[in-house]
């Protein structure tokens, strides 16, 4: 089957994150048998996570950070918490918003970022000037992961019936999931 780098991580994702109900979240005791995971549906989960594994852990790879650019990032930081706002004792007051994937973003309110010509502004205009080799090379690189996951790849999955996938599954691991489920 091909698929493309962004349906093999979404696939894989699924994959990863799926889970059979407990039995006592299943309130309907007539359909219980419904919403567990059959015995061949539960087996072409585990032989996709294997095989998918390492063409993703090579995307994930691939698109991560170089030690220059995380060191400019934490530099980035450092200025922003500098000019951030502060509580009564001192703390920088910090926004943490989880993302898709367990990815956390912080951000900072920074009055004085809306001025063009703020310190905090001046400050990492500076910085960006000093990493502007290290910043071009990042984004070369995020250019690339981009291009790799549009990308189509040949990958053997384990192909399973409508029939096996069990009621009560969340939208997104079903999304994830219909890269594995055959057309009638």
């Amino acid at each position: 089957m091909r698929l493309t780098g962004e349906n093999c991580l979404d696939l894989y994702d699924a994959l990863m994150s799926i889970r059979q109900p407990e039995f006592e979240d299943i309130k309907d005791l007539q359909d219980r048998d419904e919403y567990l995971f059959k015995m061949e549906f539960s087996l072409a989960i585990a032989k996709n996570r294997r095989k998918l594994k390492d063409t993703v852990e090579s995307f994930r790879e691939a698109s991560g950070f170089t030690d220059e650019f995380k060191k400019y990032q934490q530099d980035v930081d450092n200025i922003l918490q500098k000019y951030a706002d502060k509580d009564t004792d001192g703390h920088v007051r910090e926004k943490i918003e989880v993302l898709p994937g367990g990815r956390r973003n912080k951000s900072y309110h920074i009055p004085s970022l809306l001025v063009s010509d703020s310190k905090v502004n001046k400050e990492l205009q500076k910085l960006e000037k000093e990493n502007k080799e290290i910043i071009k090379i990042q984004e070369k690189r995020v250019e690339d992961i981009n291009r790799k996951l549009k990308e189509e790849i040949e990958v053997d999955i384990e192909l399973v019936p409508e029939l096996w996938i069990p009621k009560g599954l969340q939208p997104s691991w079903l999304y994830g999931l219909m890269f594995m489920i055959k057309e009638k």
